[in-house]
């Protein structure tokens, strides 16, 4: 759903397959209708991707509310409905297996690029000019206040190569994440100690992390 901050945008259409592939294709200088990045098939398209799924709430408003553009991001729809979406149901399974309140923080970062067909460039992703960018990284922070416990969970937003990590993988140490986390084509996964996420995401809210979760 559209709420008022888009109202300069027809965001709807710019959700649109055909839109995305053409808009896409354009920025890396591969012709209109190329299903080289973006096609039907096997899931190779960008879909609206929740940040917090309506899954994390009880009540059906609060579940609708989560369905407005503020809370969307441009997904690779292979990686929105495999790792990211498999590393959501570990997290609602772990809190109530071990019956914890945990709070969620949720975001985005810096914005996903391919290379150009020509140079070889590496082309920032944007469903129109320089506006509603394809993110990058899509990352979830979890803490349990109680013990001051924490860990963050971070997925790549790319079908198509292996990126750096932004902080130190400790995936071992969160094993109870049932996602294929290496698996390139479904969008790779890690995780990571609160603290030096912070390092470089400096955005997220201040609060003391003793352990991780």
């Amino acid at each position: 759903m559209k709420g008022e901050g888009f109202n300069a945008l027809d965001i709807t259409e710019l959700y649109k397959s055909t839109t995305v592939q053409s808009v896409i294709n354009s920025l890396v200088g591969l012709p209109k209708t190329s299903e080289k990045y973006i096609s039907k098939s096997h899931q190779k398209y960008i879909a609206r991707g929740h940040l917090t799924p309506k899954a994390d709430f009880i009540y059906g408003a609060q579940q609708k509310l989560t369905f407005y553009y503020a809370n969307a991001v441009p997904q690779w729809q292979m990686f929105n409905a495999r790792n990211w979406y498999a590393m959501e149901l570990s997290v609602r399974d772990y809190a109530s297996s071990k019956q914890l309140d945990l709070e969620v923080y949720t975001g985005s970062y810096q914005v996903q690029w391919l290379p150009h067909e020509s140079t070889g460039k590496h082309i920032g992703l944007y469903l129109s000019k320089d506006k509603v960018p394809v993110p990058r990284l899509l990352w979830k922070v979890l803490y349990n206040r109680a013990n001051q416990t924490g860990i963050v969970l971070i997925g790549v937003n790319n079908p198509y190569f292996v990126e750096t990590k932004i902080c130190r993988d400790i995936s071992h140490r969160c094993t109870w994440v049932n996602w294929d986390r290496c698996n390139v084509g479904l969008g790779c996964g890690y995780c990571c100690e609160v603290d030096d996420f912070r390092k470089t995401v400096t955005s997220l809210p201040d609060f003391r992390v003793t352990k991780v979760l």
